[in-house]
């Protein structure tokens, strides 16, 4: 583990993206007593009542996407992380459609709330689609012999990407058809998966670490 800044990052990254739906499910119906979410974006239109766990999160993930460094100084993967960043940005900017929302024009660009659901949705799948060649593309890579550590990593990169696939599916069924607590759950299940690739890669917990040269 050659570099300890990029490591950190992936850690505390791949943290962040597991806690946020339980944390904000935690927030809304216990503290507050709110109804259960059909979404974690919901949390964020419930002006008032809930605390800033959403935009705090959302804002660290971004920053981080736009800061990251690649390891291997691969263009795409830099890239790949900033078109997450984006994604995430645009959906802490602009409200999901919620029967909480009452005003006409809402968000930082002031669209309607027609306008911003899609802004929004369209943000969240390009923010969780970038996740998914992250995981699966870049995570992968190997710049020598593949060790044993590395093979069996890569399978949980595999698989957390495939059920990614599947996530990001149920995410866009629950978004089109309105369905009660699907998009909330996808949502949950494709960050999750996310956060175990994200502490798989940063090897901070010993998880199928190299014994001997880290060759990634």
């Amino acid at each position: 583990m050659k570099n300890n800044m990029y490591n950190r990052q992936l850690f505390i990254m791949g943290i962040l993206a597991i806690i946020i739906a339980p944390l904000v499910l935690f927030d809304t119906v216990i503290i507050y007593g709110l109804p259960f979410l059909n979404s974690i974006s919901e949390s964020g239109t419930i002006a008032n009542q809930t605390s800033p766990i959403l935009p705090t999160i959302l804002g660290s993930l971004a920053i981080f996407g736009f800061s990251y460094k690649s390891k291997w100084n691969s263009f795409g993967d830099s890239l790949c992380t900033k078109i997450m960043a984006i994604g995430f940005l645009l959906v802490a900017f602009q409200m999901c459609g919620s029967d909480y929302v009452i005003q006409d024009k809402v968000g930082v660009f002031g669209l309607s709330k027609e306008l911003s659901n899609i802004v929004h949705s369209a943000g969240a799948l390009i923010g969780f689609g970038a996740l998914l060649v992250w995981q699966g593309v870049f995570f992968t890579k190997s710049s020598g012999n593949k060790t044993r550590e590395k093979k069996i990593r890569n399978k949980i990169y595999y698989t957390c990407s495939i059920l990614s696939v599947i996530g990001i599916l149920i995410f866009i069924i629950g978004a089109i058809f309105d369905l009660a607590h699907y998009v909330f759950w996808a949502e949950f299940v494709i960050l999750t998966l996310a956060g175990i690739s994200c502490i798989t890669k940063s090897e901070i917990l010993n998880i199928f670490r190299d014994k001997e040269v880290n060759h990634e």
